[in-house]
């Protein structure tokens, strides 16, 4: 069981015997077989580590940088090339209300409810007191 699970994780994680080095290849189409075979994946590993940096420790790493001109070296399989890396100072933040198109102000909506009610009442009373007076 221990063998087994041992062996599983090993081909997941892309080393297999070819990649450790546990075959013999005995001619040149062998050794170009294995090493094809070896390469591949480690290949999607190597993918797979690239897209974790940069999903998880470029964004963190950026934050903790201050504003400003950083001098950047970026290495690679073909070469070096150096860079500067500029951080600029976050906006202030808006505290403005946004237009809304609203210009009313927050007393004219009750004040006309209350001129309706009045103004019903006042009709309603003077209703009633001509059908009195008739």
């Amino acid at each position: 069981m221990v063998d087994r699970t041992i062996n599983y994780s090993r081909d997941m994680m892309g080393a297999s015997d070819a990649a450790l080095g546990n075959v013999k290849p005995e001619n040149t189409s062998a050794i170009l077989a294995v090493q094809k075979a070896s390469s591949a994946p480690l290949e999607l590993q190597r993918l797979a580590f690239y897209q974790f940096v940069e999903d998880a420790f470029r964004a963190n790493f950026l934050e903790t940088l201050s504003v400003g001109l950083h001098p950047v070296n970026i290495v690679s399989g073909t070469g070096i090339t150096y860079g500067i890396l500029e951080i600029k100072a976050a906006p202030p933040p808006t505290t403005s209300v946004p237009k809304t198109g609203d210009g009313m102000g927050i007393y004219t909506l009750p004040a006309l409810m209350l001129l309706s009610a009045g103004t019903i009442i006042l009709l309603a009373r003077r209703r009633k007191a001509s059908q009195k007076s008739d």
